[in-house]
């Protein structure tokens, strides 16, 4: 093939058609498919059914969601409602990918394959509840949204109010005991009780995706409770869908570790050369016993901070 660039003619015997990029995207992808594990791959379906959640809220504000239901058609509540029961779906499997991806990591991390296999049991009885509930819960289906619209409608449902508050408690309870879990774990690692603590820590910033959840069963119980239903479920979309970003933020937040300490370490570092800009000179008083003692230390516990601190 001829050269057709500024740099031409080629060497003979050169095939320019010849390009390493597909090579160097096939490199990449294998090593990232290669590189990630289970925990990964959950999370990033929440991730995807999270943005669903997102996605439904606004595409539930032009059909009037936010407004008082006095002012919308009969055709916008029916869309409307439409869109609460695929909502609720994809919630549900958000919230409960993100919790099995907990789980998987718990089982990656402290080795505790039996208990895992019990949390994964207890995990997917919920969606698996919900969606079968939810999508039975009327009799004909459509009468989940033409019960309201459709003087001539006929049919049964359950009472929804209730599922959908029941619902919320029992994600929140599950989320409770997720965060529970890892806690006698953690205390049983062969590490410095400051760095069990530090760790204790981190694990127990994921309590904010509890907050969330009680925050979105109050605004449940409020729109349980109004004549306007349609202007009091805003907040349940919006805390419905800030509770699974929420939660996937927290499900990453052990593997963030190494990340804030190495921040962290900088920082103090550079604190400390501004305060004391020759303290290397210290060093020379009692540096070599020093070095030998804190070796020996962090030899001690080196496995289980090298597990805690690699995932």
């Amino acid at each position: 093939m001829s050269s057709s660039g500024d740099f031409g003619p080629a060497p003979p015997g050169m095939d320019l058609s010849q390009s390493q990029a597909s090579s160097m995207y096939g490199s990449i992808i294998t090593t990232a498919v290669a590189g990630t594990l289970p925990d990964d791959w959950l999370i990033v379906a929440a991730l995807i059914f999270t943005w669903g959640t997102a996605i439904a809220t606004f595409v539930a504000i032009p059909d009037g969601m936010g407004k008082h239901m006095f002012v919308l058609t009969r055709s916008q509540f029916n869309r409307l409602w439409q869109n609460l029961f695929a909502y609720v779906n994809i919630y549900v499997i958000a919230v409960s990918f993100t919790k099995l991806s907990i789980v998987m990591f718990y089982k990656r991390v402290f080795q505790i394959p039996k208990l895992a296999w019990c949390l994964v049991a207890v995990v997917l009885m919920y969606p698996i509840t919900v969606v079968i509930v939810i999508c039975n819960s009327c009799k004909p289906l459509e009468f989940f949204w033409t019960q309201y619209t459709d003087p001539q409608a006929t049919g049964s449902c359950i009472d929804i109010s209730t599922f959908f508050f029941a619902n919320g408690i029992w994600a929140a309870c599950i989320d409770v005991g997720l965060l529970i879990v890892p806690v006698p774990l953690v205390w049983k690692l062969q590490m410095h009780l400051r760095k069990r603590l530090a760790v204790v820590g981190v694990f127990l910033l994921a309590g904010f995706v509890v907050v969330a959840s009680i925050v979105r069963i109050i605004m449940l119980q409020k729109n349980t409770q109004s004549n306007d239903a349609v202007w009091t479920i805003a907040p349940v979309y919006i805390w419905s869908s800030v509770e699974p970003f929420v939660g996937i933020i927290c499900a990453c937040l052990p593997t963030l570790s190494p990340l804030f300490k190495r921040f962290w370490t900088a920082g103090r570092t550079q604190s400390s050369s501004r305060m004391t800009p020759n303290s290397e000179n210290l060093d020379t008083i009692s540096g070599s016993k020093n070095k030998h003692l804190r070796k020996f230390q962090r030899g001690m516990s080196a496995d289980d901070e090298v597990m805690l601190t690699s995932v």
